[in-house]
């Protein structure tokens, strides 16, 4: 997948339990720099919070993320991971409808 001109990796998963988006991650950042997950099943903020701030640590070569949640995309970069606010900010971003 393109998108802005930045080729992102792309496989057929979904994140539907508390293991599989830290596999996702963990599995996707091994493979490329930046990856797409689909988390349509996991609603716990603080879960998903942690599982990035974790993949970005443990994947040195990880660069961003994006997170499918139902038709939106939310790109979650190692900057914006590194932010001492980045749980209240993505709490925000994830509650908002569109």
């Amino acid at each position: 997948m393109t998108k802005n001109g930045k080729v992102y990796y792309v496989e057929g998963k979904l994140s539907t339990g508390n293991n599989s988006l830290d596999h996702n991650l963990n599995k996707g950042g091994k493979q490329s720099e930046r990856i797409l997950i689909d988390l349509t099943k996991i609603k716990d903020t603080n879960y998903i919070t942690e599982q990035l701030i974790n993949g970005f640590q443990e994947n040195a070569s990880l660069r961003e993320v994006i997170l499918l949640k139902g038709s939106r995309l939310i790109l979650i970069s190692e900057k914006d991971v590194l932010n001492k606010n980045f749980k209240v900010k993505f709490k925000k971003i994830w509650e908002q409808r569109k």
